[in-house]
């Protein structure tokens, strides 16, 4: 990659596909600093946007960040995953593939992943030589401030369906997204207009990017998939609730923390499905590369001694099991109180306080740690942002957090 006088860029791939597609083009707005003289912690930032990435059930994303602190030096890092876990990352130290999984070694054994080091090695170069120019563009001085790429591909293995994304973003802002059905850049903010001039006149680069979308990317994605089917894609039990506002109204089965995507879930009365009655809610992604669902069932007419023959039923697309949740008023969530505000404000501040300095004198040094660590911590985050889903859940159908 050039810099933005050169013209030239590399991209993975474009946030477009077929009609019908339910995939979500990420977004840098989630993570966006508060404060310009904080600009966007380097690993809030980048925890955040491993969180936020288009949530099915198969995908490879690869993440680059770069940020420049006080010192005016920038540091580095990027990371290829697939399904929510890190297979491959790159740093400012050591521009090669690495990792620290077995059966990921034996991918790159036989699957040589120089694709992955020229991305690292080319989104460095373009994200280190354009950051102090959007730091001038913008009027900014002082404070840590960060320039990331997202891109990355998803396929269907049932309808060999493939979309994909490439986007830019600057302290936690849209800044430009490569839109794969013109082949142009589209600028998110006005500074990105002179990237979209000089990248829309290089038509090899173009050419080239939809290969990679054709291509390259869902090559790679298959080759790990096949090494690592049985954890990347092994089914993920949901937890389950049963929740009413009031006495009179519909009991909520809800069912949270699963993945795949490809479930269903009624209500049956007697063994035999039922349809009366019953409000089935969409899938909705958590942050944590799982699900959740509801499916609402009106018991205004059912009488008490007859709840004993309803049961809430879950079920995987790809297993012959039924999960299955018996009406029983003893385990229902009722409307006793309201959650505290605190949950609210940790919603507001998730995945993102940990890392930011209040006082402004951020060191960019302290977010150099180590991969082991970041593990560790993505790990963390990765289910505290999924108990904060729970808990705006419930403070929607204003219910008192319990244990069943």
């Amino acid at each position: 990659m050039d810099d933005i006088d050169g013209g030239k860029y590399n991209t993975c791939l474009t946030c477009s596909g077929s009609a019908g597609s339910r995939s979500t083009c990420p977004s840098f707005k989630s993570v966006r600093s508060g404060r310009e003289s904080d600009g966007t912690s380097f690993l809030g930032t980048w925890l955040s946007l491993s969180m936020i990435l288009c949530l099915v059930t198969l995908g490879l994303r690869l993440l680059f960040t770069g940020f420049l602190g006080e010192e005016k030096w920038m540091e580095f890092v990027g990371v290829a995953v697939v399904n929510g876990f890190e297979v491959i990352y790159c740093s400012k130290n050591s521009m090669t593939a690495e990792t620290r999984q077995d059966w990921v070694k034996e991918v790159i054994q036989y699957h040589p992943t120089y694709w992955f080091t020229n991305e690292c090695r080319e989104s460095q170069s373009l994200l280190s030589l354009n950051i102090e120019a959007l730091m001038k563009s913008f009027n900014h001085t002082k404070g840590v401030h960060t320039f990331q790429r997202m891109s990355g591909c998803e396929w269907d293995d049932e309808t060999g369906e493939v979309n994909g994304f490439n986007q830019f973003g600057y302290d936690g802002e849209d800044f430009i997204t490569f839109d794969l059905k013109t082949d142009t850049w589209i600028p998110t903010n006005p500074q990105a207009v002179i990237f979209k001039q000089k990248w829309d006149n290089n038509r090899e680069a173009l050419y080239r990017e939809r290969n990679n979308l054709i291509t390259i990317c869902p090559e790679m994605l298959k080759n790990f998939l096949n090494y690592g089917r049985t954890l990347l894609v092994k089914p993920v039990l949901p937890s389950f609730y049963l929740l009413q506002k009031t006495p009179s109204s519909p009991v909520t089965c809800h069912a949270t923390g699963f993945n795949p995507n490809k479930v269903n879930m009624v209500w049956r009365k007697d063994g035999a499905e039922i349809h009366e009655g019953v409000n089935r809610g969409e899938i909705i992604p958590n942050n944590d590369w799982t699900f959740q669902m509801s499916v609402d069932l009106e018991i205004s007419s059912v009488r008490p001694e007859d709840w004993e023959r309803y049961a809430c039923v879950f079920q995987f697309s790809d297993v012959n099991q039924d999960i299955v949740t018996k009406l029983d008023k003893a385990v229902i969530w009722t409307n006793k109180g309201k959650i505290e505000s605190r949950w609210i404000l940790f919603d507001n501040i998730a995945c993102l306080f940990i890392f930011f300095n209040n006082n402004g004198d951020l060191n960019h040094r302290q977010f150099i740690i180590s991969t082991v660590y970041y593990n560790y911590l993505l790990t963390y985050l990765a289910l505290y942002c999924h108990w904060i889903y729970t808990m705006k859940f419930w403070v929607r159908h204003q219910t008192t957090v319990q244990e069943i």
